[in-house]
């Protein structure tokens, strides 16, 4: 199988979804939420260089690929974009994305 590295952007007034890490559960790849990167306790923002760092690590912990949910391009620009081989807009359905993968 060919690696898979899916960005699953959302809107940063949406809800965040459960596509993604089903998404992820579905082609055996890790789910990396860039939320959870972010937000230290009491809802402080991780500094910029460091949440960067954060993210490289993420993308690089698994050569099979990954998902990656959230929308943060003013803090990392197009890190995530740049390397992803497929981009998921939180609009299209399941069914869609069953369509599209296969799945």
């Amino acid at each position: 199988m060919r690696s898979v590295h899916i960005g699953n952007v959302h809107s940063e007034h949406c809800t965040q979804s459960t596509l993604g890490a089903e998404l992820a559960a579905l082609l055996g790849v890790p789910f990396i939420s860039l939320d959870t990167l972010f937000w230290l306790p009491g809802w402080a923002e991780t500094p910029t260089d460091e949440f960067r760092t954060k993210v490289r690590v993420a993308l690089d912990q698994d050569t099979r690929g990954w998902v990656v949910d959230g929308n943060y391009t003013q803090r990392l620009g197009t890190i995530v974009q740049n390397e992803a081989t497929d981009i998921i807009c939180k609009a299209i359905s399941r069914l869609l994305v069953r369509e599209v993968f296969g799945l």
